[in-house]
């Protein structure tokens, strides 16, 4: 079963659901489906590059909170170090996070798309 039909399939439940019926033959159904979609994947792709430019921000943030560390040698205890490596780390691993995500959603829209199908679906 191709993907395609897997998310007519979804829908078709969904639709079942809340009492209405979609005529597939209709040809302005498909087209609008299209746009929402690929308007879905856009805002994928969107979101994953926000929080990627909000992540290179904490990378700054903590690096600056190491050399504020590294040029105030007064205490013995690297607070602002300690913070700004786990900032550093943090903000690196949800970065490679968000890049998967915006590989994913470029090469294989249609998993997207599924994903968020059976997602609504577990909650209706």
């Amino acid at each position: 079963m191709e993907f395609s039909e897997q998310i007519i399939k979804i829908l078709d439940n969904l639709s079942d659901k809340f009492g209405m019926t979609i005529d597939w033959s209709n040809k302005n159904v498909i087209p609008y489906l299209q746009t929402l979609t690929t308007k879905y994947i856009n805002y994928e792709v969107d979101i994953s590059i926000f929080w990627i430019i909000i992540c290179v921000i904490g990378i700054i943030v903590g690096a600056l909170l190491i050399y504020i560390d590294w040029k105030d040698d007064e205490d013995d205890l690297p607070v602002y170090a300690t913070i700004g490596l786990l900032i550093i780390i943090f903000s690196a691993v949800f970065i490679i996070i968000q890049s998967i995500d915006i590989i994913t959603a470029k090469t294989f829209p249609e998993k997207i798309i599924l994903n968020y199908l059976l997602e609504i679906k577990k909650y209706i």
